[in-house]
């Protein structure tokens, strides 16, 4: 698995406004009329020999620190991909001057909170109220992963 960094609005906006994905990641509050690619972040496609698995959606928040969100096409998921990716993620982000990699999940998406957990990452804020979601406000859990120790 390797990943690459993309610019294809076409294709950056295929996959996130796949049905599935659009439903249950983008797409809360959102109609998908209204999308467009977000040039302020950094789009790195998830691949598999030429295959394209999904991808993530990163932006600097400092200069050591990036946030990533996965997007991988509904296909691949249930198939230990997503952990494959994250850690593929990881070694990519370790060639960089980033030291800590952050992302936010809705409180009630116990399966992504178990996948962070098994790939290291580690729970360091909640946000009460921080995000519609599944049309509900609820809390949103934030996660760390050390790329870099000091």
């Amino acid at each position: 698995m390797n990943i690459e960094e993309t610019k294809d609005k076409n294709l950056i906006k295929s996959i996130i406004t796949e049905p599935k994905l659009w439903k249950l990641e983008y797409g809360q509050g959102m109609d998908i009329k209204d999308f467009k690619v977000d040039e302020s972040f950094t789009y790195l496609l998830i691949k598999e020999e030429n295959e394209i698995l999904g991808m993530f959606q990163t932006r600097e928040i400092t200069r050591i620190l990036v946030d990533a969100h996965i997007y991988l096409l509904p296909q691949y998921w249930g198939k230990d991909y997503s952990l494959s990716a994250i850690k593929t993620l990881f070694k990519y982000f370790e060639q960089t001057n980033y030291h800590k990699i952050i992302t936010d999940v809705p409180k009630s998406c116990s399966h992504v909170i178990k996948l962070l957990k098994k790939t290291g990452c580690k729970q360091c804020g909640y946000i009460d109220a921080g995000v519609i979601y599944n049309n509900k406000l609820m809390g949103l859990l934030l996660f760390s992963h050390d790329i870099k120790r000091n």
